[in-house]
């Protein structure tokens, strides 16, 4: 049902989403730690506007080169589109989620009466030898 719902909602969102083509108007510097990535200036022109942004680029990429990014019906800059496969793992996630949930409950719930049951036999045992030492002290 997850799944299913959303696979609903990315094919919501993807309808959407329009991949636009920039032309980067700097060279790429690495984007600060900890990301790893290059970041570079870009500029596109849709419907006659042009807009900016810096967004994620190559490594290789020169200024002057092309990237696609992607606009939402607004003019938004957003992600790419997602496929079938982030559902599918939305529900496997939810899926192991539900199943493990009870199992981690049980194994918990079965290791703390564990460790109760222990500390009473242990308390008995530490009582019957104290007793069984006085016992013999006495005699």
């Amino acid at each position: 049902m997850i799944a299913l719902d959303t696979a609903a909602t990315i094919r919501a969102e993807n309808r959407g989403k329009v991949a636009v083509s920039a032309t980067l108007t700097a060279d790429p510097q690495r984007a600060a730690p900890p990301d790893r990535r290059f970041q570079a200036p870009v500029e596109w022109t849709v419907d006659g506007r042009t807009a900016r942004a810096t967004v994620h680029v190559p490594d290789d990429a020169t200024r002057g080169s092309h990237v696609v990014v992607w606009l939402d019906a607004k003019g938004n800059l957003v992600g790419p589109r997602r496929n079938s496969w982030h559902a599918a793992m939305a529900g496997v996630s939810s899926g192991a989620t539900i199943l493990l949930a009870p199992i981690s409950g049980a194994l918990f719930f079965n290791w703390a009466a564990g460790r109760l049951e222990g500390r009473g036999h242990g308390s008995r045992r530490a009582r019957y030898r104290w007793r069984h030492d006085h016992r013999t002290r006495e005699e």
